[in-house]
């Protein structure tokens, strides 16, 4: 049987770090394990300014989500968003049974959510900073957390029934060998779900926190990347607009509200939105 690849092109969020040690008595670390300890430590200190910072808990309804989330018609809130995000990639999954792997798992919002289907003896997430790891034991406690690079993960071959990975993949180093290591760790008939961003070919010489040999051009080559590591079927599907787009309108408009209530000052407000402005022209695709 071969394992299923199941995508929604899309999303924004995590980590990837491997730290290699170099050769015995070489005394050097080679190129690629610099490029991958400063893209680890770049990543790392972007999230925690980002995640942690003020207002960050309250916009996302005091859950420790950090997505762009999926707005249904109907969605009124991040945190309902985000909850849909995750409810759309289990779906993909067919029956919502057996075991499951949450790949760059954050803060363990959406691991928490999986408890909703699966027995926590059969959640594990693996994540990079230690940091968010023990806000994950915190929010659910019952799972199994492991510090764990996405791209060189220590499982045996044929582990788990599902993975799934939320806004994450763009980080990686590279996006191939996760889906490759992926692929190996799924069990025959197992299924990956995931949402992951491209971002446009101008942005690839200043965007710190995507390795360049993740940039794609269009829905159609993530595809022909999935089945060139051995999924099938593949489905893609465009969601820029359900995601990236609505959660950025609703994003302006609770920074609005924090500056009308004085949580927020006029000019962050304005740094925050033209930062932000940036990142919407990156996104190609979601």
């Amino acid at each position: 049987m071969t394992r299923f690849g199941m995508f929604t092109d899309s999303c924004m969020n995590t980590f990837d770090r491997h730290v290699s040690s170099a050769p015995a008595g070489s005394g050097r670390i080679s190129p690629q394990t610099a490029g991958k300890q400063k893209l680890a430590v770049q990543v790392n200190q972007r999230y925690d300014e980002d995640m942690y910072a003020p207002g960050v808990k309250r916009y996302y309804g005091e859950t420790d989500f950090y997505n762009f989330g999926y707005w249904k018609p109907g969605a009124s809130t991040q945190r309902e968003a985000s909850e849909n995000l995750v409810e759309e990639l289990l779906g993909y999954m067919g029956r919502k049974c057996g075991s499951i792997l949450d790949v760059a798992c954050g803060k363990g919002a959406s691991t928490a959510y999986l408890l909703r289907y699966y027995r926590p003896s059969k959640i594990t997430g693996i994540n990079i900073p230690e940091k968010q790891l023990e806000q994950c034991r915190l929010n659910a406690p019952s799972c199994s957390f492991r510090l764990m690079d996405a791209t060189a993960m220590s499982f045996p071959a044929n582990s788990f029934d599902n993975v799934i990975c939320v806004e994450a993949a763009f980080h990686f180093c590279t996006r191939e060998k996760f889906l490759r290591e992926a692929f190996r760790v799924l069990k025959p008939g197992g299924r990956l779900a995931l949402s992951d961003i491209l971002f446009a070919a101008w942005s690839r010489d200043d965007n710190l926190l995507c390795p360049s040999e993740n940039y794609l051009s269009t829905p159609e080559e993530y595809r022909e990347l999935c089945l060139h590591c051995g999924f099938y079927p593949v489905g893609v599907r465009d969601a820029t607009e359900r995601c990236h787009r609505n959660f950025l309108s609703n994003l302006w408009q609770f920074w609005d509200r924090e500056v009308w209530i004085g949580n927020m000052d006029p000019g962050s407000c304005v740094r925050l939105k033209q930062r932000s402005i940036r990142t919407h022209r990156a996104t190609q695709y979601y």
